[in-house]
Order: structure tokens, then C-alpha cells, then sequence
């Protein structure tokens, strides 16, 4: 019974904080919103600058830099998953339940670290190649 209820316990903790994340970006975007409303149902000139910064939703960054740096930290937490597994079976050599799974896990996220850096690389050259944005003038 204390595996399951260590399995609930994960779970539950994954659940909650999706959920804390999908709340938190509600509350962000409503209070977006009622900004807005306000200041129309004043009749106040709105600046096209002051709303396309309260209306544009910060994105992930999608730079070649960015993209590399979570490469660097999705490799790392799969090795990180990897030693973990290691540390698991100490405790009872004959029993292999953790070190086997976290060992795939963590060669997964391994392996995904590396894609993103080879798809950094490929931003990055392409990026060079593209010259610097007046080169054309």
C-alpha cells in the first residue's frame, strides 16, 4: 500500500501544479482584460505603444540561444534521472524496479537535449548566413 500511495502523492503534486500554472495565467490575462476596460470606459486615449504591451503575451524564447540552453538542461535532467536510478538500486542489489526505467528516462531526455542542440546549431548557421538585417541596403 505505500507504493500507491507514493504514486498518488507524485500525481497529485504534477496535477496541482498544472493546475497553479493554468490559474495563474487565468488570472494574468483577466486582469489584462479589466486594464483595458477601464481605461475605454473612461474615455481615455489609449497609446497604439501602451496596448500592443498590455495586449502581446510574452513567448518562449525561440532564439538559436535560447534553444541551446535548454538542451544544456534537458540533458542535464537526463542524467540527473539516470544517477538517480543509480542511487535507487543501492539499497537491494537484486532489486532493479527504479534503476532500469529511470535509466530509459533519462537517456530519453538525453537523447532530446542533444536534438535541441543540434537544432540550435542549425539556427545558428543559418542565422549567420542570413547576414546582419540591413546587409541589404
Amino acid at each position: 500500500m505505500e507504493r500507491h500511495s507514493q504514486g498518488l502523492v507524485f500525481w497529485g503534486a504534477l496535477v496541482l501544479i498544472i493546475l497553479i500554472m493554468a490559474l495563474r495565467k487565468y488570472f494574468t490575462e483577466r486582469e489584462r482584460q479589466r486594464t483595458l476596460r477601464v481605461a475605454i470606459e473612461r474615455g481615455q486615449p489609449i497609446d497604439p505603444d501602451l496596448l500592443q504591451k498590455i495586449v502581446a503575451r510574452p513567448g518562449p524564447d525561440r532564439s538559436p540561444e535560447g534553444l541551446q540552453a535548454g538542451g544544456f538542461i534537458v540533458i542535464g535532467l537526463g542524467v540527473g534521472l539516470a544517477v538517480m536510478g543509480y542511487f535507487f538500486s543501492l539499497g537491494d542489489p537484486t532489486d532493479h524496479d527504479a534503476r532500469m526505467p529511470l535509466l530509459g528516462v533519462g537517456m530519453m531526455m538525453a537523447c532530446l537535449g542533444g536534438g535541441m542542440l543540434v537544432a540550435a546549431r542549425v539556427a545558428m548557421r543559418r542565422k549567420q548566413d542570413a547576414g546582419p538585417p540591413d546587409a541589404g541596403m
